[in-house]
């Protein structure tokens, strides 16, 4: 007989539950330890901490530069592991890794390399470990092996540039993925002109569930209320509710998407209260310190109970909230609500209340909150600076207090660790707490007594041997001169290469292979030699193929694949596009043989500029100067000229992203002060600061000197508007040999491709005198410097005359002009003014000289003794100085521009905000430029300023402008507007660059209208430079504050397939073009303009009796088709009928444009369709006649009778109903 004792049984039983919870522990499996980015886990944590083991890391290369101006963009100071089980995972954006370590000792399991930096937490679940990475994918990896599983492309394709001095994707992972009912959210893309994606994959499989991509470029209100096409920029760790997702935009405010489905609901972007990091409540999200609604499409900031929740202070779990105000951590019942109060006169803001469960005072007021683990809250102690703990009640007890009743508690520190300086990254997992430093230690403290283990940096060096094939080419880098720069392995054939290039030189390598074995290989090695991600990067793919960006190369090695690239003329091509101009070269392990043959094919491949020759066994091809149909922007008004008009004919629309990065603006000068527009020459951007001269490279952003120069910007230096350069002209010119600067008192003569001092030169008038004279403008003609000297400025008396002083630091005009050799510095010849040579009214061409001697009228009206106040407009001869001809009459200008074409003068003004004050504001006259007759004049016409010319047309400026005929002085039809921007239009063959809310442009090409690049702010000072074949954005907004999504330097290049949406373009009569649901209009070459046309709301052209109509959208990188991408790529569908005003045609050809944007089969969509009541298709399967899902169809109907108006009728034969993306009417003749 067996007796059951029933005490032993329950003390036995609580043993071993006691027992199951200490051993039971917590991850902290994704940043913040929960999907809502709470900070917060169920930790039991031990009431001791010890150090078990350090790990010192690589210290980060961040994705931004640690500035102000970045300051909402600092997510990967140092990085941020995560925890499951007994390993610690740890990304790297220094070495492009994922890695994994044991919790207990610090061991390293595994590493896994990607294809770009790691920037983000990893989310680990379920024995997967998931990541995203600068290289475009979202990886899954097992967690025990570190072997890959699949990954997930988050952009359209596999395309490269180089982001930040790195071979990244267009479309880098900087969305951070969360983990939310067994799916990965993430996003991708950070530019909105390029598109932004945002994803739901599957956690297991890796596949689809829904992705929002047609919103990157959308038409959104801008800081200063500006409307632009831009967008979310997805930078941060995405944060899902259980109803809604939050995709952090960086700068700005996040968007918020549907969790389900994917349905974009709102972006706010005319905020300054975004950054990287959000938390996700019920209905609402922290970021930036404020709580948000987000069941309101207003901006609804909101402050809880009153209190600002200043950046990382608050902890949400599931039942409640924790917030830390003025040493009191305030912890609420989770259930928000808002109201509206009155926080000004006749003015109202929603707050957020929730019930107050206890106040509990912490030890140390200077103190941050990091986590809560359990009950136990981690917090910082600024001047102590120690990690300490304090123990709250248990939530639980805190949640059955009753309504009203709330409990207070003084909070005793049970522990302390010592961190130095504040910890970049505290989190609570497996009984521990792990620390890491912004310097990248990763500590590791626990209850057990251990040794402690350190584990440091060891680095391998990598051998220092050189085969003869490595030799031979150190021999010929050494003869051509090449130091640095970027270089590409083309396969790994000889593995000494890569060794060698790292020990002898300063190159940056890029190998590429398809040999896994090889590339792994390569990237332990010089990862264990410290240069993997610093100096050397192996990426997977086919060299041939590898998508690699346009200009960039400065060397391309190919040693056992030559014979593929040169004996395949698109292989050829390839290559050679890569090459940057001005001495790219690419190196080819061949025979001599084989040189002619190579000629002759890049004869036949079209290869302009190329020159091909033989090297101590190499065979060299070299992309010789500059791009054809390229042209520099070498001066503040684009040459000596002033005509502002750039002649680079290869900048054009579409424009794609180049490269991003580039150095920071902590240098730069700030925008408002107006300093000198950048300028380009010779492959390199050269801009000003305060106390510097930088030359960048202009196809990859890479810094190639920075020359210190005590106060050469000086007079730019202002924060608030001042006219700057707009008003005194640049004080520097930038040619492909030499940059001339005038500085002060010296006239530095510089080596373009150095900055190296080559002559400096000073002006005494005579040999007595004691000091210098100082320069002011400066521009070049062909072999011609041109100088003024002694700056004229205006000491106004009280008696409202004024005093002159000939020899000021800074003015808008001089007394004498100075024309020397450029390259000697030899002076040729020199005219004294006899009032004052006005800046930008000094200008050259062909020649000839032109410059104004006079004064404004309002510096006239101070000199009163002056008897005689009439100007003169003179030509001189630019090798002599002698004049050709001059001009009294009418001589108000303050500007000069001269267009070489035509051969004519144009005197004017440059009236406009943030201009001189006594600019002209009325008048223009053309002159013959050989002998001074007038062509035409209107002395009372008024305009913005500066003039363009362009061609044969006068392009005014300001907020927009119109057309004047410069030869005939009759206005034109063109006109052109743009949004707010604080900076004046330039221009080149195809674009007007400007400012219109974010970086702005005007087709020229089509009068296409006004679009943007959206994602980032150009500035004050115009900084998008159309020039060497490429349009230069070097970052000028240092100063500003307003929340654009990135503040960045970089170029774009022409790119055929990038979407672009423009508004205010003009209608070419009889040719109609509606875009169903897209983004904004666009006008094509044959003239027509396609109509952003809402079939919803939109019934001006339109009229239909469909019944339910559901709009679709897709960005066009995801549509397949050789036209009309970006038509097809968004539409409608539920079309029953469609009747279309057509006034004025009473024939044409009309086209239909259809794509199917569901994972539809073959017959799961066809229907009929009726032009005129004529059935024109029957049974139409856009599936199975396109090829496939988001493939373009298009059908066309030529010689329909049209009779003012077109009507179509659509008929389901299935389910599913008709759709439709555009439709194009062209009336005959």
């Amino acid at each position: 007989m067996h007796i059951f004792n029933t005490k032993f049984f329950i003390v036995i039983s609580a043993q071993i539950f006691l027992l199951f919870i200490s051993i039971h522990s917590e991850d902290w499996p994704m940043w913040k330890g929960t999907s809502g980015r709470g900070g917060v886990n169920n930790e039991t944590l031990p009431s001791k901490m010890n150090l078990l083991w350090t790990r010192q890391f690589p210290k980060s290369k961040p994705a931004w530069a640690n500035n102000k101006s970045q300051a909402k963009l600092q997510f990967d100071v140092s990085f941020q592991p995560v925890v499951m089980g007994k390993s610690i995972f740890v990304p790297s954006n220094v070495n492009d890794s994922v890695s994994a370590y044991d919790t207990d000792s610090g061991k390293q399991k595994w590493i896994f390399y990607s294809d770009g930096p790691v920037r983000f937490a990893p989310v680990a679940n379920d024995n997967k470990v998931y990541f995203v990475s600068d290289d475009g994918y979202l990886y899954c990896l097992n967690a025990e092996s570190g072997k890959l599983i699949w990954k997930y492309n988050g952009g359209p394709e596999n395309r490269k540039i180089l982001g930040r001095d790195r071979l990244i994707s267009i479309w880098p992972a900087r969305g951070a993925p969360v983990l939310k009912n067994k799916k990965i959210f993430f996003a991708a893309s950070i530019f909105p002109f390029m598109g932004t994606f945002i994803h739901c994959v599957d956690a297991n499989s890796g596949k689809m569930i829904w992705r929002d991509t047609g919103n990157g470029p959308k038409y959104f209100t801008q800081p200063h209320g500006a409307g632009s096409f831009a967008g979310l920029s997805p930078q941060g760790y995405l944060a899902a509710g259980d109803k809604y997702l939050i995709v952090p935009g960086g700068k700005s405010l996040p968007a918020v998407y549907d969790i389900e489905t994917g349905k974009f609901l709102y972006y706010y972007l005319n905020s300054k209260k975004g950054g990287y990091s959000v938390q996700a409540g019920k209905n609402f999200y922290f970021t930036g310190g404020y709580a948000n609604q987000i069941n309101k499409t207003e901006k609804g900031f909101s402050i809880i109970n009153g209190i600002y929740a200043t950046y990382g202070n608050t902890l949400i779990s599931d039942k409640a909230m924790y917030l830390l105000h003025n040493s009191i951590i305030t912890a609420y019942r989770f259930k928000p609500e808002f109201e509206m109060k009155v926080y000004k006169k006749n003015r109202k803001k929603a707050y957020l209340t929730m019930p107050v469960l206890g106040e509990f005072t912490i030890p140390s007021p200077k103190s941050a909150v990091r986590i809560k683990a359990g009950n136990q809250i981690i917090l910082y102690e600024r001047y102590k600076k120690h990690l300490y703990a304090v123990k709250l009640p248990n939530e639980e007890t805190l949640l059955k207090a009753k309504a009203g009743e709330s409990v207070k508690q003084n909070l005793p520190t049970i522990w302390t660790i010592p961190t130095g300086k504040s910890p970049w990254s505290v989190i609570a997992a497996d009984k521990k707490v792990f620390v890491v430093t912004h310097e990248g230690l990763l500590s590791c403290y626990g209850a057990s007594t251990q040794e402690v283990q350190k584990h440091n940096i060891a680095l391998t060096p990598l051998p220092d041997t050189s085969n003869s094939v490595a030799k031979s080419l150190l021999e010929v880098l050494k003869e051509l001169k090449i130091k640095d720069g970027y270089c590409v392995l083309a396969g790994l054939g000889n593995d000494k290469l890569a060794e060698t290039l790292i020990n002898k030189t300063n190159l940056s390598i890029i190998a590429v292979d398809s040999d896994k074995s090889k590339i792994n290989s390569l990237r332990h090695s010089t990862d264990q030699a410290g240069f993997y991600g610093n100096r050397m990067s192996v990426h997977e793919g086919d060299p041939l193929s590898y998508p690699l960006p346009p200009y960039f190369a400065n060397i391309i090695i190919i040693t056992n694949l030559s014979k593929r690239f040169l004996y395949s003329k698109s292989n050829l091509k390839t290559l050679f596009n890569s090459l940057r101009p001005y001495g790219g070269t690419a190196f080819f392990k061949v025979s001599p043989s084989d040189i002619d043959k190579v000629k002759a094919l890049s004869t036949k491949a079209g290869l302009i500029n190329a020159e091909i020759k033989a090297s101590n066994g190499w065979m060299l091809l070299i992309r010789k100067g500059a791009l054809p149909d390229s042209a520099e922007w070498s001066h503040q008004y684009a040459d000596s000229s002033n005509s502002i008009f750039g002649k680079d004919k290869l900048v054009k629309l579409p424009l794609g992203l180049l490269w991003f990065g580039g150095p920071p603006n902590t240098n730069v000068l700030p925008r408002h002060g107006h300093g000198p527009s950048p300028q380009v020459a010779g492959g390199r951007v050269i801009i000003e600061g305060q106390n510097m001269l930088r030359a960048v490279d202009a196809y990859t952003g890479r810094l190639l000197w920075e020359l210190k120069l005590k106060n050469l910007g000086y007079y730019y230096r202002h924060t608030g508007h001042h006219p700057g350069a707009n008003e005194i002209g640049g004080n520097y010119v930038s040619l492909q040999d030499t940059i001339y600067v005038a500085y002060g008192k010296d006239l530095l003569f510089l080596e373009a491709a150095t900055g190296n001092l080559l002559k400096k030169i000073n002006y005494k008038e005579n040999d007595s005198d004691k000091e210098s004279k100082t320069w002011g403008h400066i521009s070049v003609h062909k072999n011609y410097l041109i100088t003024t000297t002694s700056p004229i400025t205006f000491k106004i008396q009280k008696d409202k005359t004024a005093i002159i002083n000939k020899n000021a630091k800074y003015s808008s005009g001089s007394e004498q002009i100075i024309v020397l050799n450029r390259k000697t510095g030899k002076i040729l010849w020199k005219r004294k003014a006899k009032f004052n040579f006005r800046h930008n009214a000094i200008c050259s061409g062909d020649g000839v000289l032109f410059c104004i001697d006079s004064f404004s009228k309002s510096k006239f009206n101070y000199l009163r003794n002056q008897e005689e106040k009439i100007g003169k407009l003179l030509a001189l001869d630019i090798k002599t100085g002698k004049e050709i001809w001059s001009s009294n009459e009418n001589i108000t200008g303050t500007f000069l521009n001269y267009s070489d074409k035509h051969k004519v003068l144009l005197q004017a003004g440059s009236s406009n905000r943030d201009r001189a004050r006594d600019e002209t504001k009325t008048g223009m006259i053309v002159y013959q430029a050989k002998d001074g007759k007038v062509v035409w004049q209107n002395l009372k016409i008024k305009y913005g300023g500066p003039l363009i010319i362009r061609h044969k047309e006068i392009i005014t400026n300001g907020g927009g402008g119109t057309g004047i005929d410069l030869l005939s002085g009759k206005a034109t039809s063109f006109k052109w507007k743009r949004n707010y921007g604080c900076n004046t239009a330039i221009s080149s063959e195809h674009l007007l660059t400007f400012r219109s809310g974010a970086a702005g442009f005007y087709d020229l090409t089509n009068r296409g209208g006004t679009g943007n690049f959206g994602g980032f702010k150009s500035s004050c000072t115009s900084n998008l430079i159309p020039a060497d074949g490429i349009l230069n954005a070097p970052d000028y907004t240092r100063t500003c504050s307003c929340a654009y999504q990135l503040t960045v330097s970089c170029a774009l290049v022409h790119m055929p397939d990038v979407e672009y949406w423009t508004f205010k373009a003009d209608a070419t009569p009889g040719k109609w073009g509606f875009n169903i649901a897209a983004l904004g209009d666009r006008k094509v070459p044959n003239g027509s303009l396609w109509r952003k046309f809402d079939i919803l709301k939109n019934r001006k052209y339109i009229r239909s009796t469909s019944g339910k109509l559901t709009p679709f959208r897709v960005h066009s990188g995801y549509v397949k088709g050789e036209k009309f991408k970006w038509v097809a790529s968004s539409g409608v569908k539920g079309l029953t009928d469609l009747n279309i005003n057509v006034k004025g045609a009473t024939k044409g050809t009309v086209r239909l444009i259809f794509m199917e944007p569901d994972k539809l089969k073959i017959g799961d969509r066809i229907f009929d369709i009726s032009l005129q009541g004529k059935e024109l298709i029957k049974g139409l399967d856009i599936i199975k006649e396109s090829g496939g899902q988001n493939h373009v169809l298009i059908k066309e109907f030529k010689d329909i009778e049209l009779n003012n108006s077109l009507k179509i009728i659509f008929k389901a034969s299935t389910k599913n109903p008709p759709i439709l993306s555009g439709i194009e009417i062209i009336k005959t003749n």
